[in-house]
């Protein structure tokens, strides 16, 4: 079974070093294996003859993908205040996305790569805007304080309100946003950075879009920084007529899509040593008749979200939710999609989960996926889905993280060093307690001096003992030696521990150079966190390190 499989799953080590990439595979392959996902699909017999709902997968693959493109390019002229070309053919897709939420330069820095792989492959790159997740929170970290001691404050760039899926988030305190940049360059000022964020940051009025307000801050840094991906909203691909079909697909399928979802996960908890039930997925629930669907419902404006169940009805499906229902779905499949089509205009929102959401992008929208780290292990379960459900060739996708450091320039922290500090005082920690007549120095009073002396007699007698020692001695011997090694080791415990209560001096700089040591170790903590949003980089820091990237020739 391969590797990155639930019963294998793939190692991955998150890099932690300022610069350091993580690519699987590496980046200058990752054209050759998008070129490779599209043969392996064209050549797949299943892939030619399955149908989704009634129609060929690679029609609705086709359909999928003009309509994703025909939505991005008004998504991002819209964003970008300008106009974007539309594609004349769409040959490759490299597709990523993420939460709108202000992330760090190892997410980031998949958009980056998308987009240069699109250009080395002829194709178009996509950002998929994960709008249908919750925003849990309206502030970013910033770190203050100072190199010696600094800490982290948290910066809100709005007021605070319940947790809302980012498709519903609106902006409640248009002041607190408008103050962010300014806010930013004050708390960064102490250390001499500059956030590039300050430069695109929009104006905003009460009840403006959060999702829409922070993805076009990106956008237009990453399109001056030569970054032109097509952007795509979540709940805009959830709302095309392609969509629509692949939810029915699994709607008529519901029990053998569930049973299949959960043998998965149950594969991947065991793999993986979990035990939690939530983790990294809750498992699909099911009634006499009624199954759980991988999909999200709400209605608009609303908070809570609730989980999708289709219902049998003697020769009917319905959807809904747990407590009722939400459109019939007819036994004909275009009337079912048009059905389903009807539920944005009554104001319900029907939104894929994680797994769902890269399970279409990937099967049915782009050639390559870029995934983060956290995606590219739950996608292990999305793999074997795509396997065991549609009976398709798995396409690959690449695994792509960095690290980047904020270019602190009174950063009083060396990077590294502190393994071999921790190191060094243990070893003088040791010294002091089991070898403390190292430490007193010629002038020692006569108390050391003695105490020292006895030392050196009891570990020549024990040198003594182990040397005279017979092979071939009686039970009576070997008592008496006992008693005497005891005797001796108990001396030389009280000897040493006398010692050391001589070294008041030596321990107290110990002690000091173990709190400096902690405090920078603090300190690293604090300024070597990779995850600091990249609103808070320098421009001339961030641009070169993301659009430097070696995607081969």
């Amino acid at each position: 079974m391969p590797a990155g499989s639930p019963d294998h799953p793939r190692s991955i080590r998150v890099p932690r070093d300022d610069g350091a990439i993580l690519a699987d595979p590496p980046l200058d392959r990752a054209a050759d294996l998008a070129r490779e996902n599209v043969q392996r699909l064209t050549n797949s017999d299943s892939a030619g003859t399955l149908l989704i709902a009634g129609r060929p997968f690679l029609d609705l693959r086709r359909a999928a993908r003009d309509e994703l493109i025909r939505t991005a390019v008004g998504e991002t002229e819209s964003l970008a205040g300008e106009p974007v070309e539309s594609p004349r053919r769409v040959r490759l897709v490299v597709m990523t996305g993420h939460q709108p939420a202000p992330f760090h330069p190892g997410v980031w820095i998949k958009n980056f790569a998308t987009a240069a792989l699109a250009r080395r492959l002829d194709g178009v790159g996509v950002n998929l805007v994960v709008d249908g997740d919750l925003r849990a929170s309206s502030t970013v970290r910033v770190p203050v304080g100072g190199s010696e001691s600094p800490w982290v404050e948290t910066v809100p760039f709005d007021g605070e309100q319940p947790a809302t899926p980012w498709e519903e988030s609106v902006v409640v305190d248009p002041e607190t946003w408008r103050t962010l940049s300014d806010r930013l360059r004050g708390a960064l000022a102490e250390w001499g950075l500059q956030p590039s964020v300050a430069r695109d940051w929009p104006e905003a009025r009460a009840g403006d879009g959060l999702a829409e307000l922070l993805t076009r801050v990106r956008v237009r840094t990453e399109r001056r920084w030569g970054c032109e991906n097509l952007e795509v909203r979540q709940s805009r691909l959830c709302e095309t007529s392609s969509f629509a079909r692949f939810l029915l697909h699994l709607a008529r399928d519901a029990e053998r899509f569930r049973e299949l979802h959960n043998e998965v996960l149950g594969e991947y908890r065991r793999a993986n040593g979990i035990r939690g039930a939530t983790h990294p997925v809750p498992a699909l629930d099911g009634g006499d008749d009624w199954t759980e669907l991988p999909f999200w419902t709400w209605n608009a404006g609303g908070e809570l979200r609730r989980p999708v169940v289709v219902r049998r009805r003697a020769d009917r499906l319905v959807l809904g939710d747990r407590d009722g229902d939400l459109v019939e779905l007819p036994t004909d499949a275009e009337a079912a999609v048009a059905a389903i089509g009807t539920l944005k205009d009554r104001g319900v929102r029907l939104r894929t989960r994680a797994l769902t959401t890269t399970l279409y992008a990937r099967l049915f929208l782009s050639d390559l996926f870029v995934h983060g780290v956290g995606g590219a292990k739950y996608d292990e379960m999305t793999d074997r889905l795509i396997e065991r459900f549609f009976g398709l060739p798995v396409p690959r996708f690449l695994l792509l993280s960095a690290t980047r450091h904020l270019p602190f320039s009174q950063n009083g922290v060396a990077a590294g060093g502190l393994a071999e500090a921790r190191a060094r005082l243990h070893r003088r920690e040791r010294s002091l307690r089991y070898n403390p007549e190292r430490h007193v120095d010629g002038a020692a009073s006569p108390v050391a001096r003695e105490l020292v002396a006895r030392k050196a007699e009891l570990v020549e007698q024990q040198h003594s003992a182990e040397a005279a020692r017979e092979p071939r001695r009686s039970r009576s011997e070997r008592h008496r030696d006992s008693v005497r090694n005891r005797r001796r080791f108990d001396e030389l415990q009280e000897v040493n521990k006398q010692l050391a209560e001589l070294l008041s001096q030596q321990w107290d700089e110990w002690r000091g150079e173990v709190e400096r040591l902690e405090q920078r170790e603090r300190a690293e903590t604090v300024l070597a966190n990779r995850e600091w949003a990249w609103w808070l980089f320098p421009e001339e820091s961030l641009r070169p390190f993301l659009t430097g990237l070696d995607v081969g020739g």
